[in-house]
């Protein structure tokens, strides 16, 4: 087997995140854009990237055309729309590719995207296929930059060996694994393109992240299951698969069960806070304080059925950014 279709090779480059990878800046932007984690450790000796975590706020269904279409995947396929994204404390160091399934850790080859830059927000709503909001806030005096990005489905089929062998590394035990967990299929598929409009250029402050904020907005993503397996039972399978304790798992299940839930891990030193944001309930994330100025911030909240993220530099300014939404 050639050394890059190794898991060991793909978790290597998985932890070059926090470098200065040589790839395009439409690249380097959605591989940061899709996630808040931090990597396992920086490896000096390296630097490209080959693969990037994708957590996403904009992955969703592609539509089947036909009724007879959509019998058929129906009676095969169980769809969930994850309605909400749900940001948690994640360790990486007792983790693999192997033990991350689509629902709590979405991955995608970067090279796999389609990126289309526009030079209208008319242009990107035609693009998008729906209408294309933006930020008008005197704390981004800068001209738009928007891209329109089409992520491909994510397809993970489970195999019980190989998460076997890497929790045995690990110290770790098998959950116990639902009926029909051991060769299923499960998908992840975009609920519409996502829109990424950037503003301003700015010295980098976490990650390869160089615009002032920019703002995502997409539909949500939708989680296909086999329809012999039970959605619960695989929820909590795969959470507890990935590191949750009981406890943290418990509380997550039932926050999937009250409403269908994509979870991306967050850096552990992060402080998340829930808000009221443009009259809904939103989640604030403010990054560990560093040598900057200036402190990062992510801000997720739902509106008309989109999923929109604010990504910034000072929380400060984040509630008051959101409400500026045109």
């Amino acid at each position: 087997m050639r050394d890059e279709a190794t898991q060991m090779f793909t978790m290597k480059k998985l932890e070059l995140l926090q470098e200065k990878p040589e790839l395009q800046d439409d690249a380097i932007t959605l591989a940061w854009q899709r996630t808040q984690a931090e990597a396992l450790s920086s490896r000096p000796n390296s630097s490209k990237v080959s693969w990037t975590f994708a957590a996403a706020a904009g992955l969703g269904v592609v539509l089947l055309l036909t009724p007879a279409g959509r019998a058929t995947a129906e009676a095969m396929w169980r769809s969930l729309t994850l309605t909400h994204v749900e940001n948690v404390s994640f360790d990486f160091s007792k983790t693999t590719v192997n033990l991350l399934l689509p629902n709590v850790f979405p991955m995608s080859a970067a090279s796999n995207v389609e990126t289309q830059r526009t030079e209208s927000v008319t242009e990107a709503s035609s693009l998008a296929d729906f209408s294309v909001r933006g930020l008008r806030t005197p704390h981004l005096p800068y001209p738009p930059s928007i891209k329109v990005i089409d992520a491909p489905e994510i397809q993970r089929t489970i195999d019980l060996a190989a998460i076997q062998t890497d929790l045995r590394q690990l110290g770790r035990i098998l959950p116990k694994f639902p009926t029909g967990i051991d060769g299923a299929q499960i998908r992840l598929k975009s609920g519409s393109k996502t829109v990424h409009t950037s503003y301003g250029q700015c010295p980098q402050l976490i990650g390869p992240w160089k615009a002032c904020a920019f703002l995502l907005q997409s539909r949500p993503s939708r989680l296909e299951l086999p329809s012999g397996l039970a959605v619960d039972e695989y929820i909590r399978f795969s959470l507890e698969l990935a590191g949750f304790s009981p406890e943290k798992t418990d509380a997550l299940v039932r926050l999937h069960r009250a409403q269908p839930t994509l979870f991306i891990p967050l850096k552990t030193n992060s402080e998340i806070r829930q808000v009221r944001v443009r009259g809904t309930t939103g989640m604030l994330i403010v990054y560990e304080k560093t040598n900057s100025v200036d402190q990062a911030f992510v801000l997720d909240w739902q509106e008309d059925r989109f999923l929109f993220r604010i990504f910034g530099r000072n929380f400060l300014h984040a509630i008051e950014m959101a409400e500026t939404l045109q």
